[in-house]
């Protein structure tokens, strides 16, 4: 199961939805600051669960006040939920390599000038305190009425950023 499948099927798991309110609920907790699941993707996604059999599709009866077709609506089956299960305990027990695109400029300094590549590690520094701030504040914005999981997905994030950005100061140190 790719990490975009378990992460609609989650979300499906979580409550039976259609594709729109699934993409509201990826919005509003930033999942795709640690998923790769583009909005075009979700109904691709969606039906490749359904032919694995983790997700039935229900679409309703079309409502006299709603113009166009139904929407369906996805559900997650006995085996979407158990295999939803098996991988959430093996994402939190495993850890997993990250592949930082930085490793590889590391990897490849020598093509670089010394002071192009300080300038590019600092524009990545740049970058990271943006990042920070930014997932700081969309943090922020939803504590109020997201579950304790999900805040503590903020804060992993938050918290590698500002691991990152103590290495970088250091490495920048140490190069120049």
């Amino acid at each position: 199961m790719t990490g975009a499948e378990y992460a609609v099927l989650s979300l499906v798991c979580e409550k039976p939805s259609h594709g729109y309110e699934l993409e509201a609920v990826i919005e509003e907790r930033g999942m795709r600051e640690w998923t790769a699941l583009a909005f075009s993707s979700i109904y691709f996604v969606l039906k490749k669960l359904e032919k694995n059999g983790l997700v039935t599709v229900q679409t309703p009866a079309k409502a006299p006040n709603h113009p166009g077709k139904p929407r369906r609506v996805y559900r997650a089956t006995g085996e979407g939920f158990a295999a939803l299960v098996a991988r959430t305990v093996k994402a939190l027990a495993e850890p997993h390599a990250q592949h930082s695109s930085v490793l590889l400029g590391l990897a490849n300094w020598p093509a670089l000038d010394r002071d192009e590549g300080i300038a590019s590690l600092k524009t990545r520094g740049d970058a990271l305190r943006a990042k920070q701030r930014e997932l700081t504040a969309r943090r922020a914005a939803v504590a109020a009425f997201v579950p304790a999981h999900v805040l503590a997905i903020f804060d992993h994030g938050i918290t590698l950023i500002a691991a990152e950005r103590r290495w970088l100061k250091s490495t920048l140190q140490q190069l120049e």
